[in-house]
């Protein structure tokens, strides 16, 4: 039997169509849901205690996605709100560096010319000798 790598794993945990998707429509009662669960995956049923440590984990994931929605949600609007001033800022640095860059590329022409110059200089004189 070959191993299952993670993204096989990953792949059947997504998938909409799965076992364990199918199992959490069908089933409404977290105990009975819970239950079913140790007996696929340890292969006995669970007990009292289990169960209730479950449902505590399920609530406490329920909180965290609640506080972490609200949470986007305020960035959201913080950001919308800070997004206008960030594209100004942006565009602005974008035309500040295309300046300094025509500035240095205008101040760098001579230069260059002369460079330019002294190769073809260089070279004709080496083609003479």
């Amino acid at each position: 039997m070959a191993p299952v790598s993670r993204p096989t794993l990953a792949d059947a945990i997504a998938d909409p169509n799965n076992e364990l998707t199918r199992l959490l429509t069908r089933e409404n009662d977290d105990a009975k849901l819970i239950d079913d669960l140790f007996l696929r995956i340890l292969n006995r049923p669970a007990t009292p205690e289990e169960i209730a440590a479950c449902r505590s984990d399920l609530q406490s994931i329920d909180d965290d996605h609640r506080k972490l929605a609200e949470n986007l949600g305020k960035r959201e609007v913080e950001f919308a709100l800070r997004r206008p001033q960030l594209e100004r800022d942006r565009l602005a640095a974008i035309a500040s560096t295309q300046s300094a860059l025509a500035a240095y590329e205008k101040e760098l022409a001579p230069r260059l010319a002369q460079k330019e110059k002294e190769r073809a200089a260089a070279t004709i004189s080496s083609r003479l000798i």
